[in-house]
């Protein structure tokens, strides 16, 4: 279990997924009842990689217990790649 920071407030998590060739994954929050998605953006003039967090939507979350969200996919986009 881990706390991350969204939104301004701190919530317990703990990773369910990480998907092959794309740096995110997925956490559940510990009480179970929302999907939050850690994935890299690269800042700065040195482009480090900095870890960035998106609650997944009713939707996304429909998708994701369906089997048929892309995390990677979302990630890529959420980064503005």
């Amino acid at each position: 279990m881990e706390t991350v920071s969204i939104n301004g407030a701190h919530v317990a998590v703990k990773e369910i997924a990480r998907p092959h060739g794309w740096d995110c994954r997925l956490l559940e929050t510990v009480e179970g009842r929302e999907y939050i998605l850690g994935y890299l953006v690269s800042t700065g003039p040195y482009k480090i990689d900095v870890e960035r967090f998106h609650r997944l939507t009713e939707q996304q979350t429909e998708l994701y217990k369906a089997g048929h969200l892309q995390l990677a996919s979302l990630a890529r986009e959420l980064a503005g790649e």
